[in-house]
């Protein structure tokens, strides 16, 4: 009898073991998915400010 109860305790703590690791999966692939986007977010800033910087720098030194 005790142990039909701690085996049937065991199986509950599993399948809610499984369900929380289950939501951390999915929890930490959301948050690679944004930090994706955020550095692809940051690239596209990053290259419309150095580009015209850069475009700019160069037009000065040869106008001189």
């Amino acid at each position: 009898m005790v142990d039909r109860l701690r085996l049937r305790g065991e199986a509950r703590f599993d399948v809610t073991n499984q369900k929380i690791d289950d939501r951390f999966d999915v929890l930490g692939a959301k948050i690679d998915a944004l930090i994706r986007v955020t550095w692809w977010i940051m690239g596209l800033i990053g290259a419309g400010l150095i580009i015209p910087l850069l475009t700019l720098i160069i037009h000065q030194i040869l106008k001189l």
